[in-house]
């Protein structure tokens, strides 16, 4: 049995803070910094990371130009983990250079449904930064707020009248709604953003190989790629959250050994996190021996994988 003073650190070291927070939901260190030290150096994503990193140090091209970035992979990669990532640093790195960033986010409220032209999404957009830079720290005129609020249907006269409105010391960040099947709507963020702004968005359906050869090459976004999660990542994910603080079962050697031979596959750090987090909640909710002395065996991560899968219609 978990002795009482156990039980108040024991904890399942694969929900994020606050309090365990939702069971599978993306990091967010803009909004919570504990979520920092969360993040992983999985290949794909990290390199997309450096990548990202490298083309935003340039503060003069960001003065003079601006960015659309568009993150790409299967559903549940960590898309949005990634774009919060890039955020955050963007968030401690301008500052240092004399630039304070301003974030628009977007992504919230009502979805964007599929159906509607790239058009119809666009406007919505400018229609929804215009707003938020009204209710916001008072950095446009209301002159310039009336002028932009008569563009919002005409994004190609909105993003590059905002970037001129915009103070030199100011760099706009906006999490664009994801973005379907519109290659069109990408194209048209590429070839519209304003000086002074950093576009974000991401997409399940588009290839960054497509968007690049669909691209004017003067325009081109800055593609980051997050691929197929490998066995070593898989195993790298687990053990970071295993040597995080608190008390819980460890994961017997055998698994680690039997992820890396691919007898167990996980495809997105979404479902590695979900067939984890849920398999743990159950422990720590229904077993008394929940602590260090036991381990989780094989045969357990098999029925909480086949249970996620049997959820998920897979």
């Amino acid at each position: 049995m978990i002795e009482p003073l156990e039980q108040a650190h024991a904890i399942n070291p694969f929900l994020l803070p606050p309090c365990g927070g939702v069971r599978s939901k993306p990091l967010c260190p803009w909004r919570d910094p504990e979520h920092e030290s969360y993040y992983v150096a999985i290949a794909d994503s990290q390199d997309a990371f450096e990548k990202f990193k490298a083309r935003m140090t340039d503060v003069v091209s960001l003065q003079q130009r601006g960015h659309f970035v568009l993150v790409v992979g299967e559903q549940r990669c960590g898309k949005t983990s990634l774009i919060n990532r890039c955020v955050h640093w963007l968030d401690g790195a301008l500052p240092k250079t004399g630039v304070r960033p301003v974030r628009v986010d977007l992504t919230g409220g009502a979805p964007i449904g599929k159906p509607q032209s790239a058009a119809n999404r666009m406007k919505f957009v400018c229609e929804r930064i215009r707003d938020e830079l009204e209710v916001g720290d008072q950095l446009l005129t209301d002159n310039d707020l009336e002028k932009l609020a008569a563009m919002t249907d005409q994004p190609e006269r909105f993003f590059p009248r905002l970037g001129r409105v915009l103070a030199d010391s100011v760099v706009l960040v906006v999490l664009v709604p994801r973005i379907h099947e519109l290659m069109d709507e990408v194209l048209d963020y590429a070839s519209m953003v304003g000086q002074r702004m950093i576009l974000l968005s991401e997409s399940s359906l588009l290839s960054g190989k497509d968007v690049l050869a669909a691209a004017d090459p003067e325009t081109q976004p800055l593609v980051l790629d997050v691929g197929e999660l490998k066995t070593d990542d898989a195993i790298a994910f687990v053990r970071a959250r295993l040597a995080r603080p608190g008390i819980y079962p460890m994961v017997a050697d055998e698994v680690f050994e039997w992820l890396r031979n691919e007898q167990l596959k996980f495809y997105t750090i979404g479902s590695l996190q979900s067939v984890f987090s849920r398999l743990y909640g159950d422990l720590l909710e229904n077993d008394p021996t929940y602590g260090t002395d036991r381990t989780v065996a094989p045969p357990e991560i098999v029925r909480a994988l086949l249970r996620y899968l049997r959820e998920n219609g897979d």
